[in-house]
Formats: C-alpha cells, sequence, structure tokens
C-alpha cells in the first residue's frame, strides 16, 4: 500500500506543476525535477544494512510524515545487495506515462 500511496503522491505533485505552467491556471509554475531517484531507507537507522521505516520529518506527505524508505522512484529491494540493486516502482511508470503518454 505505501508503494500505491508514493505513486499517488508523486503523480499529484507531477500533475500540479503541469496545471500551474504557462498557459494554465496562475501559470508560476518554472517546471520540476524528481529529486529521489533511489530511496533512502539507510538514513534514518544506525545500522546502514538494516532498513528502518521511522518518520525522518514532518511535511506535506499523506500521512504527515516523511518516510525515507518510500522518497525513491526506485529502491533497494530489501539492502543485501545495496548499493547495486535497483528495483523500479509504480512512481516509475506513472511519471513514465506522465512524461511519454505511454505505459
Amino acid at each position: 500500500i505505501a508503494e500505491a500511496e508514493q505513486a499517488y503522491y508523486l503523480r499529484s505533485c507531477w500533475e500540479d506543476v503541469m496545471a500551474n505552467t504557462a498557459g494554465n491556471k496562475s501559470g508560476n509554475a518554472l517546471g520540476a525535477v524528481v529529486y529521489e531517484w533511489m530511496d533512502e531507507w539507510w538514513l534514518s537507522g544506525k545500522e546502514p544494512a538494516v532498513h528502518n521505516t521511522d518518520s525522518r520529518s514532518s511535511g506535506p506527505f499523506p500521512d504527515g510524515w516523511g518516510h525515507s524508505e518510500w522518497f525513491g522512484v526506485c529502491g533497494q529491494g530489501d539492502g543485501k545487495n545495496s548499493p547495486f540493486s535497483r528495483e523500479v516502482r509504480k512512481s516509475y511508470y506513472d511519471l513514465k506515462e506522465l512524461w511519454t503518454g505511454k505505459k
């Protein structure tokens, strides 16, 4: 469920930027960038090899908290193959569809 919520959140953010670019609504958005390509679950733990799911900070997130394990468009799986594992998440495919029009 967290992966679906992350995809919904990122899609909504991107759609908001596009709705506010020149020629739309307020026309004051200059663009956007995907800031986190990889998850950062290792940031909130004391042990880098342990997947810590504690929230790091409050903010405008679906549950009001930033969870580093869901910031990335790609994940590192269970961490056993980190930092070399790359697993694309649902949000990757949602953004790809928004950007290219193809699923």
